[in-house]
Formats: structure tokens, sequence, C-alpha cells
């Protein structure tokens, strides 16, 4: 889904928080990127479950 590491996701987040001069950007910047995490698994959780890798 991806194309790249979570290293560099994580730094292209704390790139834009930076431009909209947010500081405290490390914690935030990891927050948000776990909180991305949890959502692309949960989403992936859910199209593999109910959608066409269903196997029932």
């Amino acid at each position: 889904m991806f194309s790249g590491q979570p290293v560099e996701l994580c730094d292209k987040l704390r790139g834009l928080m930076y431009k909209h001069g947010t500081r405290n950007t490390d914690q935030q910047a990891w927050t948000l990127v776990s909180l991305v995490i949890v959502a692309v698994t949960l989403a992936s959780g859910i199209l593999i479950t109910h959608g066409r890798y269903a196997t029932t």
C-alpha cells in the first residue's frame, strides 16, 4: 500500500508538521504514525475478512 519504509513516512509527516509550524513534532509525528498504522491494519483486516479475499 505504501511505497516506502515507515521511517520515510515518519520523515514526511515531520516535514509536513514543520511546514505548518507545529512544535514538539517528534512526539506528534510518532503518534500520527501509530494512528496511521492502526488504521491501515484495521482497513486491511476488514478488506481481508469482508472483501474479495474472503474465503466464504
